[in-house]
């Protein structure tokens, strides 16, 4: 079953796309929504597996949306896109990343010396105070390529929460709300941030006083039972009201931004220079097993699962891809982009899927071998026959 001949060719160009419907007002302690049965189903129930998850889809809170660069624009479709909240993981790390390199160009208009290779400094707040120096393109990469949580951390301290949540929004990006650090419990506040070029330091502040909206997301209460801070089985749900969240149509268009800045409007586009875009382009289209460290390709399938799959499927193409996931609580999201040079098709998939079986939150038994990779894998199958050469 071919994808394109199902699309309904809609010529979208993102930054521009229809108002997006409300959340309830009480989205907050409403369950999650079985959202509506769109012309992406047909296409995922053509794989049996497949059809057996989206059986389940409520309760694995699955979600997937397919986009396609065309001729005639950009064609896009989904499966439950948006109808609850996922928890993004550590694919929030491409908006940290984007927006950091943005800053860096916003800090050579006082400082044009600067460079992605300029010594940066962190010099931590607290009794045992501590300075890390690292440089941006190493903190980038890092944090897309390896997924580093401090790396992702930093990031994050350079641009500032409330500055974050600003630049997403002038985007367009305001269902973003990433407020925290992730893998650190306790943060003992804000370190003093500078670069280091040979004229002098150049101090690093973040802008305040910026409030995003908050709309309701429903299904905010996750599980039946959770496992708090101290350890202890607490038997109510857990509550993701104050975690990190971003909804998959916003998260693919920080990526089309990115990757197919020709896709979108041009108010959506980050204001990189040519050789930061390269930069980010480069973190988001290598493989951990291709840094020059060598890890182990076992790594690649587990950063980086629905690209690694699209080329094991193609093993005759020439496939190109970016993106950055991630997993946590149970939850498993992949953003990805991914081009056939041999066909010259490409298409940008982001999903998500919730696998936590005993519906216990936070206590590290999920059911990610056997639930959430084989869907990732089985949504790649397909996704690879429409991008690739003919079987």
């Amino acid at each position: 079953m071919r994808l394109a001949p199902l699309l309904v060719t809609t010529t979208i160009l993102l930054g521009c796309s229809p108002e997006r419907p409300a959340a309830s007002p009480n989205a907050e302690d409403t369950p999650a929504r079985p959202g509506r049965a769109d012309d992406l189903e047909p296409f995922l129930r053509s794989d049996p597996e497949l059809a057996s998850i989206l059986d389940d889809a409520v309760a694995r809170r699955v979600q997937v949306l397919v986009s396609i660069p065309g001729e005639l624009g950009f064609e896009r479709r989904g499966w439950r896109v948006d109808a609850e909240y996922v928890f993004p993981a550590s694919a929030v790390k491409l908006c940290t990343a984007v927006a950091a390199l943005e800053k860096l160009e916003e800090l050579r208009r006082t400082a044009p010396e600067v460079t992605v290779d300029t010594p940066l400094r962190f010099a931590s707040a607290g009794d045992k105070p501590v300075t890390f120096v690292t440089t941006l393109r190493d903190e980038v990469e890092r944090s897309l390529v390896l997924s580093d949580n401090e790396a992702y951390n930093r990031l994050l301290d350079l641009v500032g929460v409330e500055e974050l949540g600003e630049r997403l929004a002038s985007h367009g990006m305001r269902s973003a709300r990433i407020v925290h650090h992730l893998g650190r419990d306790v943060v003992a506040g804000p370190p003093a941030i500078e670069l280091l070029p040979p004229g002098g330091p150049v101090p690093v502040g973040q802008r305040v006083g910026f409030e995003p909206e908050a709309p309701s997301v429903p299904g905010l209460l996750v599980g039946t039972a959770h496992v708090d801070a101290a350890g202890r089985l607490v038997p109510e749900p857990f509550d993701f009201r104050d975690k990190n969240r971003i909804g998959l149509r916003d998260l693919q268009d920080v990526l089309v931004s990115v990757v197919r800045p020709d896709l979108v409007a041009p108010s959506v586009v980050p204001k990189l220079s040519a050789e930061d875009r390269e930069v980010l382009l480069g973190a988001l289209g290598t493989l951990p097993s291709e840094l020059p460290s060598r890890p182990p390709k076992s790594l690649d399938a587990q950063l980086a699962a629905f690209r690694t799959a699209v080329a094991a499927a193609l093993p005759n193409d020439r496939i190109v891809s970016y993106g950055k996931g991630g997993r946590a609580y149970g939850f498993t999201v992949e953003n990805a982009y991914v081009r056939s040079e041999t066909t010259g098709r490409s298409a940008f998939v982001t999903l998500a899927i919730y696998a936590n079986d005993d519906a216990v939150v936070n206590n590290d038994r999920y059911e990610y071998a056997t639930v959430a990779e084989p869907f990732v894998t089985r949504v790649a199958q397909l996704v690879a026959r429409e991008v690739g050469s003919p079987k």
